[in-house]
């Protein structure tokens, strides 16, 4: 897995960390904390906020992997097309090993994560 691959995955478990805590602390918030009584922590409001930003960063998220994802596949099939056209058996056989493995890869962990 490449280093932006690798840092990507790891913002979104800390986004995923993050969102389960929130969650967390609102099932276990006072109640009177929820409904915005004076000298309250948080509202309603200010949560489902924090949540939807939370939401919308894991699917930026998901867009820049899936955006890379179709940059390396046609990069690979280009070297593949080009390796047939030279007859660079190598290069074909090495770029068709490395489309395999990413395939399996992101069939078995898709770059697919909700917050809990």
């Amino acid at each position: 897995m490449s280093d932006s691959a690798e840092t990507v995955k790891q913002l979104m478990e800390d986004i995923r960390s993050v969102s389960k805590e929130l969650r967390e602390l609102v099932y276990s918030a006072p109640t009177h904390w929820l409904f915005g009584s004076p000298g309250s922590a948080f509202s309603v409001e200010q949560i489902g906020d924090a949540l939807d930003s939370i939401e919308q960063d894991v699917k930026d998220a998901q867009q820049y992997c899936d955006e890379e994802y179709k940059k390396v596949t046609n990069a690979l099939l280009s070297v593949m097309w080009s390796g047939l056209q030279t007859r660079n058996y190598d290069a074909i056989l090495h770029a068709a090993k490395q489309l395999i493995s990413i395939e399996l890869d992101y069939n078995e962990q898709p770059f697919s994560m909700k917050p809990e």
